[in-house]
């Protein structure tokens, strides 16, 4: 999910098939390691039953939706535009299957091919089909997680809080208390190796500039599809209406 916070977040993912309203579950990772050394110890003291089973999650705390999710990281990335991005972002959640297509072939498909070409004419490898086709593949490995909702048993998770003294809450905390998905993600523009300016070799105002220019080359190659599609469609369809007009 972190990949596809990014492919959005660099303004080349724009669509995106599920269901916006899914719950996603979300839960730092320093938490996780947390749980695993509570609940170790746990057992290890007799204070749990062996086996014991922690469901470590924040479905029920954080009710995190992919919505939502997707939606924290667009803003973010729109605040603090990511190294390396490939032009202005945007992105859709389509649950629809066909609308999903539809909407692909716009965003993604109909200006990769057009830029491959060019690529191709210029001597440089054409990629970007292809890593839509990636894309589309790694999607489906996630898909079940996209479109089902998932309810977790997370009472053993929460009594093992309830076993640590204070002292022990401060250094291997658990709790959830005022967590969410825009709290988790406040600190990735300061924190996350993936928001290193250094990275590109480009300057920020440069990078800028050259992903409004990108942007503005896949929109006049939307604009230009559409145009044509909707020309294929009025040819189809005019001896139809011109035999209609003919009858009445």
């Amino acid at each position: 999910m972190v990949d596809l916070g990014l492919a959005v977040g660099k303004g080349f993912v724009r669509v995106i098939h599920g269901d916006p309203e899914i719950r996603i579950d979300i839960i730092p990772v320093d938490i996780v390691a947390n749980t695993h050394i509570v609940a170790a110890w746990s057992v290890a003291s007799n204070r749990s039953k062996h086996p014991l089973v922690v469901n470590c999650t924040s479905g029920d705390v954080s009710q995190c939706t992919l919505n939502k999710y997707i939606y924290t990281l667009f803003s973010m990335s729109e605040q603090y535009l990511l190294p390396k991005s490939y032009q202005k972002q945007s992105v859709t959640i389509q649950k629809n299957v066909v609308m999903y297509r539809i909407f692909s072939f716009m965003e993604h498909y109909a200006p990769a091919v057009v830029i491959d070409a060019i690529l191709s004419i210029s001597g440089r490898k054409p990629k970007l089909v292809s890593l839509y086709r990636f894309y589309e593949k790694a999607m489906k490995t996630v898909q079940h997680f996209v479109f089902s909702d998932w309810n977790f048993h997370t009472q053993n998770f929460k009594n093992l809080e309830l076993q640590l003294n204070s002292e022990e809450k401060e250094n291997l905390y658990l709790s959830l208390q005022g967590f969410g998905v825009k709290e988790l993600t406040e600190t990735l523009p300061t924190g996350a190796p993936f928001y290193r300016w250094e990275v590109d070799r480009k300057r920020i105002g440069e990078r800028k500039r050259i992903t409004q220019l990108r942007y503005l080359l896949t929109s006049s190659i939307q604009a230009i599809v559409l145009m044509l599609i909707l020309f294929v469609i009025y040819l189809i369809i005019s001896p139809f209406l011109q035999m209609i007009k003919v009858i009445s």
